[in-house]
Parts: structure tokens; sequence; C-alpha cells
């Protein structure tokens, strides 16, 4: 859903994990997210059409970083799924159109830069225009059968599929978590999601079971919502922000309320204030 500032407010709710724990459990993950990461070694090139890796048959840094993640995963014992986006939903249409008139607003100061000898911020700022297309997800799909990883592609977005790949039971081809850098999967129920993976085998959890228990090193009677009035933290106490019996319902609503893709926020409201309104009771089609 693109929520503006919740990772922020989940960062204290993160546990620094090894890879191996998942050993011998099948664990999906998310296609979009690990191509843009691996697209940034190559941004600038990407942005002047210069896809030097087809003249040399080599694979694209984007396939390139993916197959090391993968090959990760394996050597830690762990069976990979991976998840691709599918067809868009026009639900964000909106979004998509907003999202391409800003990539092509910062290329064309990119290439402003490029001209005027400003490499080194010319560089950075093409970061910023990365787009995962279809040829790249493509690319990534062709190398997967070759290398006998299994993958996905899911209806819509791979956000939805992921998450409900975690319901299904294992024998029936479930996963055990997900292997993202997007918080939108919390709000969707996944129960384990990981954040920042590395190819030294590490990453960051999130439980949603602990995310609704008490906050990290916080007073054990704290109520939903209490005290989110800044960065996620209790009234600059430096407190993480208290989600405690909160449902996934109201994790939602307090997104809602936020803003994401789907619809803008409400006017003057963001993840901070919708968690101060968290405490209050959540009516079944009620939004205030």
């Amino acid at each position: 859903m693109g929520i503006d500032g919740l990772h922020p407010v989940l960062r204290p709710y993160l546990r620094s994990i090894s890879l191996s724990e998942y050993t011998g459990k099948r664990v999906g993950c998310d296609a979009s997210a690990w191509l843009h990461r691996g697209a940034v070694a190559c941004a600038a090139d990407l942005a002047q059409d210069n896809r030097w890796w087809i003249e040399r048959g080599v694979h694209a840094p984007y396939v390139d970083f993916c197959l090391k993640m993968l090959d990760m995963l394996r050597a830690n014992g762990v069976k990979p799924v991976v998840v691709f986006d599918g067809g868009a939903l026009p639900a964000k249409l909106a979004t998509h159109q907003q999202r391409r008139a800003r990539r092509a607003e910062k290329l064309d100061k990119a290439r402003t830069m490029l001209t005027e000898g400003n490499t080194a911020a010319a560089s950075s700022a093409f970061c910023a225009t990365i787009d995962v297309t279809c040829e790249m997800a493509h690319e990534l799909m062709a190398a997967l059968r070759r290398s006998g990883v299994d993958f996905v592609v899911a209806p819509y977005e791979a956000d939805s599929q992921l998450a409900f790949l975690t319901q299904v039971p294992a024998g029936n081809g479930g996963i055990a978590a997900v292997i993202t850098e997007d918080s939108d999967l919390v709000t969707y129920g996944c129960p384990y999601v990981i954040f920042k993976a590395d190819r030294s085998g590490h990453g960051q959890q999130l439980a949603l079971a602990d995310l609704f228990g008490p906050p990290p090193s916080a007073d054990q009677n704290a109520t939903p919502g209490e005290g989110s009035s800044s960065g996620g933290c209790n009234n600059g106490t430096g407190k993480p922000a208290s989600f405690r019996r909160f449902s996934l319902e109201m994790l939602q609503t307090v997104c809602v309320l936020a803003g994401c893709d789907f619809l803008p926020s409400v006017k003057g409201v963001g993840v901070k204030k919708a968690l101060g309104l968290g405490h209050a009771p959540v009516q079944p089609g009620y939004m205030g």
C-alpha cells in the first residue's frame, strides 16, 4: 500500500536474525524489491538505455544480484519462492501516473547534472529514476528457470500473493516468511516479514505477534496507540509506539487513515497521528 512513515514506527520491533533459522522451510521473496536493489548498480545505464550486459552476454546487474541472494538462501538450506507482480491494479492508476511523472522529472534533472559534469550527483539522482519493468522481470524469470528456482506470477501485486502464501499450509506450497523491503506486507497480515536481507545471510525480522504485544522496553500496561506523537516514540521520551492489543484490522485502519497507494490520507493525518486514534473501537465499515 505504500504507507509513508510506517517503517520508522515498526523499527523498534525488528529483530536481527540469521536466515539459517529458516533452514528446511520455504520462504517467499519479493522479486520487485530485489530487482530494484540490484538495479541501483546500473541505474545510470538503464536511464540512458545502455544495456551493455546484452552485448557481453552476461546477466544484467539486477539479475545477478537476485541470483546471488538466492544462492545465499539455498546455502542456508532455505527453499526460496520468488513472487512477481502481475497485472496493474486499476485502483492504483492515479498513483502509478504520479510516480511516472516524478520519475520523468527526476530523469531530466539527472541528465542536466550529467551534462554539467556533476557526475557524482547525477549517479545518485539516476537511482531515483529506477522503474522495475516487465522486461527486467522476464530476464529474471528466464534465469530462475535455468537455475531451477520456484517462482509465481501474482494475478495483480506480489504483496497480496505473498500474504496469501503465508496462510497456506507448508505441505500445500505455503511459505513460512516473506523477504521484502516493503512494510506493506505487515498490513497484509504476514506473520513474519524479513527486511534488509543481505548476502551474508542476515536480516531484520518483524513478527506480527510481537508487534501486537508489549512494546520493547516499554510499560507493559501501554494502551493501543498510546503516546505516538513523535517518530513512533512516546511524547519524545524515546519509547516505541505501542500496538498492544491491536488487531490486524486496527492496524489496517491506521494505515488507511494515514494514506496509502489506493487513496490519499485524511487531511493532516499521518501514521503518528493515526496511531493516536488507534485505541478507538473499530466498527465494521466505520471510518469516522
